[in-house]
C-alpha cells in the first residue's frame, strides 16, 4: 500500500484500470490543455467528455477519471485515473 504525495482518492490497480502522468516545467504547466488531450483522445472513439468537480471528467455525469497534482522546485505533475466506463 503507497500513498501518492500529490493526495487525492485511492485507487485500485487492476486490467480495468489505465493511468496517465503529465510531468512539465511551470511554464509549460496547463492543466485545462493536459484535460483537453484526455477528452479529445475520447472523442475519436466517440466518447463526449467533460471537466466537472472538483478534478474529476465523466461522461453522461458518471465519473471515468479523477487526477491530482503536485509541484515540486520547477516541475510540476498532473496524474489520474481512466477507469473503464
Amino acid at each position: 500500500m503507497l500513498r501518492r504525495k500529490s493526495g487525492g482518492g485511492a485507487v485500485y490497480q487492476d486490467i480495468a484500470n489505465l493511468n496517465f502522468t503529465f510531468i512539465s516545467g511551470r511554464e509549460n504547466h496547463d492543466i485545462a490543455k493536459q484535460y483537453e488531450v484526455i477528452l479529445k483522445a475520447l472523442q475519436t472513439y466517440g466518447i463526449i467528455g467533460e471537466v466537472s468537480g472538483r478534478n474529476d471528467l465523466v461522461v453522461d455525469k458518471q465519473k471515468f477519471s479523477g487526477n491530482a497534482f503536485m509541484n515540486h522546485d520547477e516541475s510540476q505533475c498532473h496524474h489520474g485515473t481512466l477507469l473503464e466506463h
